[in-house]
């Protein structure tokens, strides 16, 4: 068996080539595919982080609005009890039902905010998510295409 010189250089050169065809043409474009890929899932999981911290200051807001409203609440509670056992007068009664309707209608306010709040959110992150799906969705099908 003779090793033959013109082969080698021959099969040398057509693997470089192959090579630097490869690279322009598959491994550039797919490279940059995934990287675009990459930096969309960062920006959702950057947005996702922002959408959570707002949603978890408003629950903190929520909590905090709603200790507020329970500590009137069992002062107000006690000023009405107090008048039940007649150590208040019918104006103080009087007052003690109004400051028990303006509780309750904060709370009533308060769940209102809150219920908007977690729907706002809701909204936001199932926007994102579909927008995620369907980006990635198309590129697929434009892949696979």
């Amino acid at each position: 068996m003779e090793i033959q010189l013109s082969l080698i250089v021959w099969t040398v050169i057509c693997f470089v080539l192959l090579s630097i065809i490869l690279n322009k043409m598959l491994f550039k474009p797919v490279i940059s595919v995934i990287d675009k890929r990459k930096k969309r899932i960062e920006n959702a999981n950057a947005k996702e982080t922002l959408i959570s911290q707002e949603k978890n200051r408003c629950e903190q807001l929520y909590a905090a609005r709603l200790d507020e409203a329970k500590k009137r609440a069992e002062s107000e509670k006690a000023l009405v009890e107090d008048a039940a056992r007649g150590s208040a007068s019918a104006k103080l009664r009087e007052e003690q039902a109004a400051r028990t309707e303006a509780i309750a209608e904060f709370n009533r306010k308060t769940e209102l905010e809150e219920s908007e709040y977690r729907d706002a959110l809701l909204i936001g992150a199932a926007k994102l998510a579909t927008d995620f799906v369907a980006s990635i969705t198309a590129q697929t099908d434009k892949k696979n295409a």
